[in-house]
């Protein structure tokens, strides 16, 4: 299993319109999205399908939720870049709580078909109060 759980820090600073800064603790799922099932089935503190204390709810990521987040992901990076991941796709994401989402960025990792190196990071910036997504596709340099 790829998934798993990270602790950090989210912090932040602007300057204007008025000098504002914060800083707290955080923990973000690194989920496999071929494991989604997997991680959140017979689990009642977190779930996939219903409302749970903790929640992955499609509708909160990137493209129609009616569409996989997987299907999403190589779309968007195909626009792009004309050519669409085939490897597994990991996102870190910050998870709905108790019903309620602030999760400032998702990034999604898609690997080679191997699962040995990162080919593209999709970098999802979600501006909760305005309800807001910009996705931004970040590939590899062949130069590494």
């Amino acid at each position: 299993m790829n998934s798993c759980l990270y602790e950090g820090r989210v912090c932040h600073r602007r300057f204007e319109p008025r000098p504002h800064t914060f800083s707290y603790p955080v923990f973000y799922a690194y989920l496999d999205l071929d494991e989604l099932d997997r991680v959140f089935s017979g689990r009642w503190f977190w779930s996939t399908a219903r409302p749970a204390p903790v929640r992955f709810r499609r509708k909160d990521y990137l493209g129609d939720s009616a569409v996989s987040l997987q299907a999403a992901v190589r779309e968007r990076i195909s626009s792009e870049t004309g050519k669409a991941p085939t490897g597994p796709i990991r996102v870190l994401s910050h998870l709905r709580h108790f019903g309620f989402s602030f999760n400032p960025v998702s990034f999604y990792y898609c690997f080679d078909p191997t699962d040995s190196f990162v080919e593209t990071i999709v970098a999802e910036i979600t501006n909760t109060p305005w309800n807001e997504q910009h996705a931004y596709v970040l590939p590899r340099e062949h130069s590494l």
